[in-house]
């Protein structure tokens, strides 16, 4: 099912540029259910697209917005699509279509990179890309994902900005006293280290990836943590204040600086790297449309 969409502007976003429409499309998984998401572009076999971009919404699940974020920000001849999710899929977890026919939201990434791998034969690069809880999804999605590992000619790309909270690989955390990453106390905060801020207890869909291999590709993938200098409010909307959240740090920015700051002390040969986006707060338009944001979307 296809149904076009005139590209007018929406209040607070940009108008689509050139040549970008918004289609709504369904993926088909069973003869009852499918899977909503927006594209920029037909379904063709177009032999020009040469990039692929997810987006992945926030916790607003304004995939609309989302999409015209990261359309208006984004290089000519590249594909949008933009991936809607429910509440509470940003960790991976099963779908609750009550039935036995249930999916983990990262499998509807992995599902919408095969799609656009069949309909574009000559992509060169894929960006899954996230903002605010898009950006936690993403975070985690780049660790357990197995498609990068199949498609051994496209190149990946994986943009986390400004989430809430990240995947730590061992039980340190950031000790503001002593200024020093020390263990972890579960007396303090009995899940600080359960997925999705730790590697234990890992859902279905990160287990059948196992912790050894997340660590892996979270350390030799091409991460970028996307990061707004004024995204810094301690009291930030939906910033999460849990326990095993605020051993991460006390405001996005923080926590943030703290983990690539984590990643350069116990995992000095990652890959992955941070870019600051200088007078953005949390905002994923103002993010992916910013000098910094605009020069990541075009690699």
């Amino acid at each position: 099912m296809e149904e076009f969409i005139t590209g007018e502007p929406v209040v607070g976003f940009a108008a689509l540029p050139a040549g970008a429409q918004q289609l709504s499309q369904q993926l088909l998984l069973t003869n009852r259910y499918t899977f909503p998401f927006l594209s920029s572009h037909p379904l063709d076999r177009d032999t020009s697209v040469k990039k692929l971009i997810i987006v992945v919404h926030g916790s607003g699940r304004n995939a609309e917005g989302y999409f015209r974020s990261a359309v208006s920000a984004a290089p000519q001849g590249t594909v949008v699509f933009a991936y809607w999710s429910q509440s509470g899929w940003k960790k991976g977890d099963l779908s609750e279509i009550p039935s036995t026919s249930r999916y983990s939201s990262y499998e509807m990434v992995d599902r919408l990179i095969d799609l656009g791998v069949r309909h574009y034969p000559r992509l060169e690069k894929i960006m899954v890309i996230g903002h605010s809880a898009g950006g936690q999804f993403v975070h985690r999605y780049a660790g357990g994902s197995q498609r990068e590992a199949s498609l051994k000619n496209i190149d990946f790309t994986y943009v986390v900005a400004n989430p809430s909270s990240y995947l730590y690989l061992n039980p340190l955390r950031w000790n503001k006293k002593v200024q020093a990453f020390m263990p972890g106390n579960k007396g303090e905060c009995r899940d600080f280290n359960l997925y999705h801020k730790g590697l234990e207890e890992l859902n279905q869909y990160m287990r059948s990836t196992g912790g050894k291999n997340i660590k892996s590709n979270l350390v030799k993938r091409n991460v970028v943590y996307l990061l707004g200098s004024e995204d810094d409010d301690p009291q930030a909307e939906q910033l999460d204040q849990s326990c095993a959240a605020m051993q991460q740090g006390e405001n996005r920015l923080e926590r943030g600086n703290l983990f690539v700051q984590y990643l350069d002390t116990y995992f000095s040969k990652h890959t992955s790297r941070k870019v600051i986006a200088q007078g953005v707060g949390h905002s994923s338009f103002g993010i992916f449309n910013s000098p910094e944001g605009k020069a990541v979307l075009a690699e």
